[in-house]
């Protein structure tokens, strides 16, 4: 497993509070939020494919539970 910390991950348009209510929260939309604990880094590929796994399964099961 390999992390590119160095890769920009531009979150600006994904419902991100951190990203896209600054205006809203401090009135202006040029401000860079530094958040304590908070890291803008993209989760590693393992971790996405097991979530995509994972709610690929809950929605074919809630899919089949409505049809029948």
């Amino acid at each position: 497993m390999s992390f590119q910390f160095d890769e920009v991950i531009d979150r600006r348009g994904t419902d991100s509070m951190k990203w896209d209510m600054t205006k809203q929260r401090f009135g202006g939309d040029n401000l860079l939020p530094l958040w304590v604990a908070d890291m803008d880094f993209r989760a590693p590929q393992e971790i996405l494919d097991a979530y995509i796994k994972k709610w690929s399964m809950v929605f074919l099961v809630t899919l089949l539970i409505q049809i029948e």
